[in-house]
């Protein structure tokens, strides 16, 4: 099941911790409130199911990205090179 980089939106601290506590979503920090005393946004990761019932909750919900899926492109980017050897060999030649 996917993963998803997301930003919730909660009424107030006591909400926030419930993300935690009540509802067990890996959330990345604190909270933030927004100005002039706005919801507390936190980011997190969730799954489809962890979503809808947060937005049934009364969350608001914000995706970003699919965690996984963008994992696995960031991996096919990095250099199968051992980029030590390499080093090792123009030293060498120097």
């Amino acid at each position: 099941m996917p993963r998803y980089r997301i930003t919730i939106s909660a009424p107030n601290k006591e909400a926030v911790a419930d993300l935690i506590r009540k509802h067990r979503i890996n959330v990345f920090d604190h909270g933030r409130q927004s100005p002039e005393d706005g919801p507390y946004i936190v980011d997190a990761l969730a799954d489809d199911a962890q979503m809808r019932l947060l937005e049934t909750q009364g969350y608001k919900v914000e995706c970003h990205e699919d965690v996984d899926e963008a994992g696995s492109h960031r991996q096919r980017e990095v250099s199968r090179e051992n980029r030590y050897l390499r080093q090792q060999d123009q030293e060498k030649s120097h």
